[in-house]
């Protein structure tokens, strides 16, 4: 079984059981994508962000949103992107 695969078998489940429970904070973040089936595996993302990346470079299923081809999107609330964006810069 391909990552997409299971990653949109993941998607579809979490998609299934999101509320429309939304208020104006909870909509403002950025978007990220990023390429599945491509981890670091260095373990450092998880520590470095304090478990908001796992330690094979993939955010909390509940950021996911979209999926084509082998991209991913997420989406990364204001909250998140400063740690975040260090993760990406490091």
């Amino acid at each position: 079984m391909s990552y997409h695969s299971e990653y949109k078998k993941l998607l579809t489940a979490r998609l299934k059981n999101i509320k429309d429970e939304f208020n104006e904070n909870s909509l403002q973040g950025r978007i990220l994508t990023f390429q599945i089936g491509i981890p670091l595996n260095d373990n450092s993302p998880s520590e470095k962000t304090n478990g908001f990346f796992d330690e094979f470079d993939i955010s909390p299923i509940d950021t996911w949103f979209y999926i084509k081809d082998e991209i991913l999107f997420c989406w990364i609330p204001n909250d998140y992107e400063q740690l975040v964006n260090e993760r990406i810069n490091t």
